[in-house]
């Protein structure tokens, strides 16, 4: 099979996996008007149908029932971070970016898929257990805690976590309408990406720690997708009284300056290739400065 033709059935594939089977087959549009039979998209062996029942199951039958059954602490909140597969504790070191997740993997459980309360249950004693632990005084939060809270790392320049903590807060205050949720999750994204956005950031993340003695100001993709992300979900959500919208709304479009073209170490250019470790310098940036409201 070619690359675009395999390209273009898994977009198609991923765009319906959402919704219900549609059938066998669907009409589209052929030669001077006539409408044709498209065949029906398989992945795996499997209609969408049957893979969406596939993953479905899985989901609800497999994975949350192991997770609630080793790795959510159900007595001081948060959840565990070193499980083997068959649930065996390998520590019991609290990250708190996973701490983030969870808030918001069961918030949005909750928001989307079935509104058990046992999901808000877990987020809510998540959210707490950070805010009671893991919160600086200087505002900037705890990477590492132990099982009953115990700061074993703090803050020393990973803000991935926080990101996480953010977009966890904000799919919480969507779940249950506690506006000091949001509040807190958008005042702790507007420092995040103040601190990222300034000539003083410096990655100090675990998956490229090479750049740690960099004396530029790297920010590898990862960290600019969750800036884009967590801002493109709270404009979705939120007006800006912090109340949440009714519906979901296109998010307000917002000038963001012309795209940067960094050299091409080899001096070439290679149009259509990212580097995942790219970073920008203050030297690089463009003379049209960033426009939007942070």
């Amino acid at each position: 099979m070619k690359r675009r033709t395999f390209v273009g059935m898994v977009g198609a594939a991923a765009s319906q996996l959402g919704v219900e089977g549609r059938g066998s087959a669907q009409t589209v549009g052929g030669p001077a008007g006539r409408r044709m039979e498209r065949p029906e998209i398989r992945l795996a062996a499997m209609s969408l149908a049957e893979l969406r029942s596939e993953l479905y199951g899985q989901l609800f039958g497999a994975v949350l029932p192991f997770w609630d059954k080793h790795g959510i602490d159900h007595v001081n909140g948060g959840i565990m971070c070193g499980l083997d597969y068959d649930g065996t504790r390998a520590h019991s070191e609290k990250f708190l970016w996973f701490q983030g997740r969870a808030i918001w993997v069961y918030s949005f459980l909750y928001n989307h898929f079935q509104k058990d309360p046992k999901y808000l249950e877990v987020a809510r004693k998540t959210k707490e257990f950070v805010f009671q632990h893991a919160l600086q005084e200087d505002g900037w939060w705890a990477e590492v805690l132990s099982q009953e809270g115990k700061v074993l790392r703090p803050f020393s320049g990973d803000t991935e976590g926080m990101y996480f903590i953010a977009d966890g807060l904000q799919e919480y205050a969507a779940a249950t309408g506690d506006k000091s949720s949001s509040e807190a999750g958008l005042i702790l994204f507007k420092k995040l990406f103040r601190y990222f956005n300034s000539p003083d950031f410096r990655y100090r993340g675990a998956d490229f720690r090479y750049l740690w003695n960099s004396e530029r100001a790297v920010r590898p993709q990862g960290l600019w997708f969750l800036n884009l992300n967590i801002a493109t979900q709270i404009l979705k959500r939120w007006d800006s009284v912090g109340n949440l919208r009714a519906a979901h709304p296109s998010p307000p479009r917002c000038r963001m300056g012309p795209r940067l073209r960094r050299p091409d170490p080899m001096g070439q250019r290679r149009p259509g290739l990212l580097s995942v470790a790219g970073g920008i310098s203050p030297g690089d940036r463009p003379r049209t400065p960033f426009r939007g409201r942070v």
